[in-house]
């Protein structure tokens, strides 16, 4: 989900959002993990959080920068970073 506000030709916004691994069946389908292997208890959702901003040129060239943030998972972090660029030809 995002929220944003419109000024001029840009729109500023924020993004958020709730993952679950629904399916998480620590290997039980594909015959178990190898002997040793422990998983992660409970680490099967997410958050996500970002900023972004949108441009909506006259001339029909858009764009937009966005940072995304995940939190919430015990061994994995990551930042995502994205950009975007349309121009008609």
């Amino acid at each position: 989900m995002d929220l944003g506000y419109a000024v001029g030709e840009f729109e500023p916004y924020a993004l958020f959002g709730y993952r679950n691994d629904l399916d998480s069946d620590d290997g039980a389908s594909a015959g178990g993990l190898p002997g040793g292997v422990q998983t992660t208890v409970n680490d099967d959702d997410e958050w996500r959080g970002g900023l972004g901003l949108r441009y909506f040129g006259a001339s029909g060239i858009t764009g937009s920068l966005e940072w995304l943030r995940t939190l919430g998972l015990e061994k994995f972090d990551e930042d995502a970073f994205t950009m975007t660029l349309r121009v008609p030809f």
